[in-house]
């Protein structure tokens, strides 16, 4: 049994060789990756000439859309200015 901390080498080739850390050190990775959020990601698509939409994908939910926007500019100014998070917001992803 190793103590917490300690570094054990797996048993591969010398030149394959990665440290693997006592059950706490691993434990603690384990608690650090549980505790990270999932993030929205936004995909701008242009459906026709004066018509873009924005795709929201977040891990484990439909992909849902944001319609009615006319033109890039529209799209980037949703996306840089408060309706985001004003969005994100209304649907439980941010406080």
């Amino acid at each position: 049994m190793t103590r917490a901390g300690e570094v054990i080498w797996a048993a591969m080739p010398w030149n394959q060789r990665r440290p693997v850390f006592g059950l706490a050190s691993r434990g603690r990775r384990f608690i650090l990756a549980a505790m990270a959020k999932a993030r929205v990601i936004f995909k701008l698509k242009r459906i026709a000439e004066g018509d873009w939409q924005i795709e929201a994908h977040y891990p484990g939910a439909e992909i849902r859309y944001i319609k009615g926007l006319k033109s890039k500019d529209e799209v980037d100014e949703w996306l840089q200015g408060t309706r985001r998070i004003d969005w994100l917001r209304s649907q439980g992803y941010a406080k």
